[in-house]
């Protein structure tokens, strides 16, 4: 009779052991279990349950998928409250333990009860437990699925984001954004952009969306883009997003028909008024290298002032140590590349840590990302970058 009492509504949760029994599904569903011995007994019993349970482990058994997924349907619609209950009571439990098992079965309990803000998800998710987690896809509401969506290689239906919060679509069509740019397939960028037009203050999408018009080139609608995209970062107080919206105007002003490198470098000069304060010198070193580049590659525009740009970039590059300087090698060298024998002392200080030399490409003036925003953006835009290399769209 214990075994029956506590099958069905166990099915909640998606495996069971003793110490299960005995700390989360007794309790809840009132059985009297006083000790571990008891414990013991009922999941002896309950692993000759063939029908609804296999072993999932030593000592370990796991409610048969097929059987498990159509009950629940039923227990949330004739017990919701000891549903609910039996999932912070898991929640209560796996929480205090160690190991990507035991945060996989934490972080569905949470997805399926549905009651924890978006920070608490992001902050008790671990890298390994997707695929446990979309496993049981169909237990979750339509705003976990958005947030998983925007989170993981998930496809659900797009219109589950018409209902859904501005941050929400964002978010999601953020990673969806920067996929298919690294596929080369902008148009399908601007499809998923184009399902809203309402942005956020402090928005990624509008450096996405310019992005994605200048590879269409399309660079009447990008420039439209990154005068909307200011003006609405400006309030946000997010310095490296309006950088980043100045460094594009600058590559804008750099295609033709009408090239004007004398403008790009007025828009560099802005992202560096606006990154002036930054506690970063990776995306100062990054603009004043471009703003040198210009004038290596338009050096009709430029007669003077370059000494003035080198002497400020060589003053960034003696305020970075050895370890700052291994972590961003890239601008590092591009540096060293620009201010060669001029300054000595440079060249002296990062001597031993043997950067290649930097190879000059026109094309980095218009296609190159401004580097050292990590700061300026928020945890989970870094989180899926790390990812995106292993993702492809469906």
């Amino acid at each position: 009779e214990d075994v029956k009492l506590l099958a069905h509504p166990g099915m909640v949760l998606r495996q069971v052991d003793s110490d299960i029994i005995l700390n989360v599904l007794s309790p809840v569903c009132k059985i009297k279990v006083h000790n571990i011995d008891q414990a013991n007994f009922i999941f002896e019993e309950l692993k000759r349950e063939h029908a609804l349970v296999k072993m999932g482990g030593p000592n370990k058994l796991v409610y048969r998928p097929e059987i498990r997924q159509s009950m629940v349907r039923l227990l949330k619609q004739d017990r919701p409250q000891q549903v609910k209950a039996l999932h912070r009571a898991a929640i209560e439990y796996y929480s205090s333990k160690p190991g990507l098992e035991c945060r996989a079965e934490e972080v569905f309990h949470r997805l399926a009860l549905g009651e924890d803000d978006f920070y608490v998800l992001d902050a008790r998710w671990s890298n390994g437990i997707d695929q446990s987690i979309v496993s049981n896809l169909e237990e979750y509401s339509d705003v976990i699925k958005v947030w998983l969506a925007s989170r993981l290689s998930l496809e659900v239906d797009r219109g589950i984001f018409s209902n859904s919060t501005l941050a929400d679509w964002e978010r999601n069509t953020t990673r969806k954004v920067k996929i298919s740019m690294a596929r080369g397939t902008a148009n399908q960028a601007l499809n998923f952009l184009k399902e809203r037009t309402d942005r956020s203050d402090n928005s990624p999408l509008f450096a996405l969306e310019a992005r994605a018009l200048i590879m269409m080139q399309d660079y009447k609608a990008a420039a439209a883009v990154l005068e909307r995209g200011i003006e609405k970062v400006l309030d946000s107080g997010n310095r490296g997003r309006v950088a980043e919206l100045y460094w594009l105007q600058a590559q804008l002003a750099l295609f033709p028909p009408i090239i004007n490198p004398l403008e790009a470098d007025k828009k560099l000069v802005l992202a560096e008024k606006t990154l002036a304060a930054s506690d970063t010198p990776k995306p100062l070193i990054h603009i004043h290298c471009h703003r040198l580049f210009i004038r290596k590659e338009y050096a009709e525009s430029y007669p003077e002032r370059a000494r003035e740009i080198r002497a400020r970039l060589a003053q960034l590059m003696r305020q970075l140590d050895l370890d700052q300087a291994s972590s961003m090698r890239y601008v590092v060298k591009m540096a060293l590349d620009l201010l060669s024998s001029e300054f000595p002392d440079i060249d002296e200080k990062f001597n031993r840590m043997r950067f290649d030399k930097y190879e000059y490409n026109k094309q980095t003036l218009v296609s190159e990302n401004l580097r050292g925003l990590e700061p300026y953006q928020d945890r989970w835009e870094i989180e899926n970058d790390d990812v995106r290399q292993f993702e492809t769209l469906a």
